[in-house]
């Protein structure tokens, strides 16, 4: 029976950025041009011309096994089908390639470095003729890793949404200075519109539209969203991708990303569904939507439904609990139910109007010279002719780019602020009290501790080593244990001891055991499936909701080792706080409730900074907590500070059997450079992308010093000093061997990225320079408080460790020395994954 050409092939669904599943219907003819074998086909050319065997590894579900099957078959190409343990275990997949003979290969950048990180797989990368990477960025230290291997190998790196058809354009990448999505294959054309759907010429930035053959017939019972994105433009059917690119003249294609509900307001981007989904966790908020509302100045709306009134200023309260200033929306309106499209969707067009709220203005002038100041600051940077001490630096107005003119101003006239205080306290009020504090001119923050806790703190230092001993831990509760120090102490248990781990772990889109296997995976390409159920049990829950935690107390552990923490330091401090120290208090009580043995990861961030000048006795040890330093300026900070008090109040006044365990400055691996998976939030390495934005590193600081405290040792040292005697109540974790920042601007330029060592008013003229280009004052942030730093007024106080040194080569372990091999690897892997490109 012939089966008519414009008869539907298949449906593959798929969640697109919604998360509400589509089902694309694909046709026959969509296949059979997207298999056709002619000369501008470079799928069929990589897949089936340059290999005799194709190595499939997609899930059924996943458009790319079409492609991985279909295209090779339909030119005469053998497929071998890999099993779900064989692409999850290397040494499977290495020896099923090796036995069959691959040499063609369609898979994603990541899941190919991840091969390629394993020395014994460079075989099977030799063997390999043809790579077809596609579904992510292609990361330009790719290309360098693969050719290194395999001099021969033909790469191309492809583009395509599942409505076109599975590959829509290529590139055929032959160096890593300029990789592209490349230009459309056989029976595909493109085009970019703007908002509007206008057709824009080469060179303009848009949302890509793919024409052709290989445009699908559209989504299956969703009829109103495939009118909206399935249209006919130049008389070709064609897809609107709603990804913005731009159209070369040599016709390749950039990719720049996703358009749908990302927008930029103030200077600032915005995720909108960041801003809903805080919305809806309100009790009663039924649903809402945000949208950019264009007046004469644009602001953002929120519509909502609920089950009963709600007061629009409890909304803005919580709203302003878990978000920064800038994404409150300034109009709200609560709706009886929300229009909808025919397909369930909300429909925007049919939204009532929304008013942006023109409360009346209660100004409160100035009565402090310094408040006086800063109203002046505010009143320059925002163009405005009167500013009141208790209105918002953004509902006036307020940009990226503004704050950093303000900060400019601050700046010349010894005002101590850092760029991030003018988003933690937007009113001249709140930030008065952050330049009084640094100042030393307001009274100090928390107290400092009783006396009581001062003792239980004495026996940290070398004069009570003798009395070190360790034990085991027994069963430990793991919190926080998808997060990169937590995965690795994970690890660290599993592989160095013999007691059962019960891992608290939140559920989301995926469920909290799958979560899990992920994040081993990711770190460490096995899942440990053997061991779940025999000694890896997983428990749902969440430390800062004590319900969660009361479940918990059925499970048989000895010690409870708390990796859970918010590292943000520009997070809401009411966010901050429900993890770092409420997260903390409902902890202890489970631990005195369960008789368990708590060990409280912290950092030697609460060092904080001196006022006034750094007092030579002002360092921060084992066995001291408070030195009249400043914490408040900075929420992580201060959050981990209380944290910490709490503790050291619970072990005084409860009698807790507990750790404080203080690490630094956490760092890839030493063995193959492997860093966090969300490397771009650590502030540490962004300080660096800063310098190489900036281009420049001054010389005075070269011989400046920093510390690496490698993961996988931090996990190692976590875990031994988790079993010393009580008595012993706060150690520092981090590496004693330093480096210069020298040879760390040396392994930059090695790798390619110029960072020139400039005199100090070549790099102050620079980086001023930079914070007023808006394209580049976003990488320079994190360097805004080297201009501000003043030595007289704000100076970061040390942390030494040499009890935590002792006490660890008592324990038989000590820290790698950093050498420029280290330094290397840990660029390369960052540069690799995209991190340096701007």
């Amino acid at each position: 029976m012939d089966v008519p050409y414009d008869a539907l092939a298949y449906v593959i669904y798929t969640s697109g950025s919604t998360g509400k599943p589509k089902g694309v219907m694909l046709t026959n003819r969509n296949l059979v041009h997207f298999v056709d074998d002619n000369e501008k086909n470079g799928e069929v050319d990589c897949l089936a011309k340059r290999g005799s065997v194709l190595l499939a590894l997609a899930a059924l579900t996943f458009d790319v096994s079409v492609m991985e099957k279909f295209t090779p078959l339909a030119n005469g190409t053998t497929v071998v089908l890999a099993t779900q343990e064989q692409i999850m275990n290397p040494a499977l997949l290495k020896e099923l390639m090796l036995r069959t003979g691959g040499e063609t290969l369609t898979v994603t950048p990541s899941y190919l470095l991840n091969l390629i990180a394993i020395d014994s797989f460079a075989p099977v990368i030799r063997q390999l003729k043809s790579v077809d990477a596609g579904a992510e960025a292609f990361p330009a230290a790719l290309f360098g890793k693969l050719r290194a291997l395999n001099p021969e190998l033909y790469i191309i790196n492809s583009y395509g949404p599942t409505e076109a058809t599975i590959s829509a354009t290529l590139d055929v990448i032959e160096s890593e200075d300029d990789i592209t999505i490349g230009t459309p294959i056989a029976n595909y054309h493109v085009a970019t519109m703007d908002r509007d759907g206008r057709l824009q010429p080469p060179g303009a930035t848009g949302e890509l539209v793919i024409m052709g053959d290989g445009v699908g017939r559209g989504y299956i019972g969703r009829e109103e969203l495939a009118k909206r994105s399935f249209i006919t433009l130049l008389n070709k059917r064609a897809y609107r991708s709603g990804d913005l690119v731009r159209l070369r003249r040599d016709g390749k294609i950039e990719f720049h990303g996703r358009m749908d509900n990302l927008v930029k307001l103030y200077g600032l981007r915005i995720e909108l569904g960041e801003i809903e989904n805080v919305l809806n966790s309100y009790p009663g908020v039924r649903s809402s939507i945000v949208l950019v509302v264009q007046g004469e100045t644009d602001y953002l709306g929120a519509w909502f439904t609920a089950d009963h009134e709600i007061p629009v200023s409890d909304l803005k309260a919580h709203l302003a609990s878990r978000l920064t200033s800038y994404m409150i929306p300034q109009a709200f309106l609560q709706i009886s139910e929300m229009p909808l499209t025919a397909n369930g969707k909300i429909n925007k067009k049919a939204l009532p109007p929304i008013v942006q709220e023109k409360a009346e203005r209660h100004i409160e002038h100035p009565v402090t010279d310094l408040q006086r100041q800063l109203c002046g600051l505010f009143r320059k940077a925002l163009g405005i002719d009167e500013v009141g001490i208790n209105e918002n630096f953004f509902e006036l107005g307020g940009t990226s780019l503004k704050a950093s003119v303000m900060l400019m101003s601050a700046i010349q006239n010894d005002i101590p602020i850092v760029y991030k205080d003018i988003f933690d306290a937007p009113t001249v009020e709140a930030l008065e009290r952050i330049v009084l504090k640094k100042q030393g001119r307001e009274e100090k923050g928390p107290e400092t501790v009783e006396d009581a806790e001062m003792e239980c703190l004495a026996c940290n230092t070398n004069e009570h080593l003798d009395e070190l001993t360790s034990e085991p831990l027994g069963n430990v509760l793991l919190t926080g244990a998808t997060g990169f120090l937590g995965i690795h102490v994970l690890r660290e248990l599993i592989e160095n001891t013999d007691d059962n781990v019960y891992c608290l772990v939140r559920s989301g889109r995926l469920s909290a055991e799958m979560r899990l296997k992920s994040e081993l995976y990711y770190y460490f390409d096995t899942t440990y499936a053997e061991l779940f159920g025999f000694r890896l049990f997983v428990v749902e829950g969440d430390i800062t909701q004590p319900d969660s935690l009361e479940a918990a107390m059925c499970f048989d552990y000895r010690t409870v080792i708390n990796c859970a923490a918010s590292v943000k330091h520009f997070a809401d401090l009411g966010f901050l706080m429900d993890i770092n120290l409420h997260g903390v208090e409902n902890l202890t009580e489970l631990c005195q409730k369960k008789g368990a043995r708590l060990i409280h990861i912290s950092t030697v961030s609460v060092a904080g900074n001196a006022v006034g000048g750094r007092k030579v006795d002002q360092v921060l040890r084992e066995n001291r907590l408070d030195m009249g330093q400043e914490v408040q300026s900075n929420g992580y900070v201060y959050t981990k500070y209380l944290a910490e008090k709490h503790v050291l109040k619970m072990i005084v006044e409860k009698g807790l059997d507990a750790r404080i365990i203080r690490v630094g400055n956490l760092s890839s691996r030493v063995r193959d450079g492997e860093f966090q998976m969300n490397f771009r939030t650590n502030a540490f390495m962004n300080t660096f992308r800063a310098y190489v934005a900036l281009g420049c590193y001054p010389l005075s600081e070269m011989s400046s010093t920093e510390e690496l405290s490698y993961i996988e040792e931090t996990s190692r040292a976590v875990v031994l000093l988790s079993g010393t005697n009580s008595s012993f109540t706060v150690f520092h974790a981090f590496n004693s061997h330093t480096v210069e920042m020298g040879n760390i601007i040396l392994g930059l330029n090695q790798m390619g990225l110029t960072v020139e060592p400039v005199k100090e008013a070549v790099f102050q003229k620079r980086l001023r320079e930079g914070l007023a280009d808006d394209a580049l004052n976003r990488y320079l942030s994190p360097l805004v408080d080297y201009d501000l730093d003043d030595e007289e007024n704000l100076e970061v106080i040390p942390a030494e460790n040499e009890f935590t040194i002792n006490a660890l080569y008592h324990l038989g372990f000590r820290w790698t020395i950093t050498d420029m091999n280290i330094i290397d690897t840990m660029i390369e892997t960052l540069r690799t994954l995209g991190f340096f490109d701007l």
